[in-house]
C-alpha cells in the first residue's frame, strides 16, 4: 500500500513539474525508472569466495560497503536525462531512500559517455565501466584508494581548480547514521556545493548519464543500502530539482538538512 501510495504522489509531482498552461514541458527531476534508466551494486568480496560476478540488477536494495583488501560493493545508477528541463541543472541533486550504521562520506564518480548504456541485467563488478578489471592491471579485492578505477571510463569534467582529488571524482555525498530513524532508513539529498552535477548533465549528448558512488574510507563494521527501483515499498534513486513532496521535514529527517540547505543555493 505504502508504494502505491508514494508513487501516485510521485506521479502527481512529476506531471505538476511537467505540465503548464496546458503543455507539456521538460521535467524537472527524473528517476531511475524512467526511460533508460538502472540501478544497480558492483560486489566483490573475497570472504565469500569471490563474488565478482554477482549480478544486483533485480534486487530490491543495493549493498554498499568497503573493507579493503576484503570486500568493495559500490553503486552504480544511470539516469535517462532526455527529457529533463536544463533549467534545472545547476540545482540538480541526487535523493536516496537508505540506511547506513555509520558517519561516512560517498565519493561519487560519473562514466565517460561511451560508457554509460550498460545493461543492469548482466552487469557485475567484473564487467562494469570504470572498472579496472584484474586482467587490465587491476587487483581483485583491493579497494584502497581509487586503485580499482579504469580512468580512461570515467567523465573528466574539464581542467578544474585546483584538481579534483582521486582522479575525475565529482564530488561528495555525506552519509549519517539512519539506526535512531523509524524503520532504520532515511533519506539522503545531496548538496549541490558539494556535488555539483551541472557539468556532467550539460556535457550530456546521448540522454543518459551514469554515476559510480562507493565510500571514501574502508571500515569492517560500516554497512548500508540504497532502495532501487524494483524496491516494493520505497522510492527510487532520483536526480534533479525536487518538489517539496518529496524532500523531508527537518524535524523528522535531520539527515536531509545540508541537502535541503544545498537545494535552495543556486550554483554561482
Amino acid at each position: 500500500m505504502r508504494r502505491r501510495l508514494t508513487r501516485s504522489m510521485l506521479g502527481l509531482a512529476m506531471l505538476a513539474a511537467t505540465v503548464s498552461g496546458g503543455s507539456i514541458q521538460a521535467a524537472m527531476f527524473v528517476t531511475t525508472a524512467d526511460g533508460n534508466g538502472a540501478d544497480t551494486a558492483l560486489q566483490n568480496d573475497s570472504q565469500s569466495g569471490g563474488t565478482s560476478t554477482v549480478v544486483a540488477g533485480g534486487f530490491g536494495n543495493v549493498p554498499f560497503r568497503r573493507s579493503d583488501d576484503s570486500r568493495q560493493k559500490m553503486l552504480l545508477v544511470r539516469f535517462d536525462i532526455s527529457t529533463l528541463d536544463s533549467s534545472s541543472f545547476a540545482d540538480a541533486v541526487l535523493r536516496f531512500d537508505y540506511n547506513h550504521n555509520r558517519l561516512r562520506t560517498m565519493r561519487v564518480y560519473a562514466l565517460a559517455e561511451d560508457f554509460d548504456n550498460w545493461d543492469e541485467s548482466t552487469t557485475s563488478y567484473s564487467n562494469a565501466p570504470g572498472i579496472l578489471q584484474p586482467d587490465q592491471g587491476g587487483s581483485a579485492y583491493d579497494s584502497a584508494g581509487n586503485n580499482f578505477l579504469d580512468a580512461t571510463e570515467l567523465f573528466f569534467p574539464g581542467a578544474p581548480t585546483p584538481e579534483r582529488p582521486n582522479p575525475f571524482q565529482i564530488g561528495t555525498i555525506q552519509l549519517e547514521d539512519t539506526r535512531g530513524l523509524p524503520g532504520g532508513r532515511g533519506v539522503l539529498i545531496s548538496n549541490p556545493a558539494a556535488l555539483d552535477l551541472e557539468p556532467v548533465l550539460s556535457a550530456d549528448t546521448n540522454g543518459l548519464v551514469s554515476f559510480l558512488l562507493f565510500q571514501d574510507g574502508s571500515d569492517t563494521s560500516q554497512t548500508g543500502d540504497i532502495a532501487t527501483k524494483e524496491n516494493a515499498a520505497l522510492l527510487e534513486p532520483m536526480l534533479g530539482v525536487l518538489p517539496q513532496t518529496l524532500i523531508p521535514e527537518p524535524t523528522t529527517a535531520l539527515l536531509a538538512a545540508i541537502g535541503l540547505f544545498g537545494l535552495g543555493v543556486r550554483r554561482r
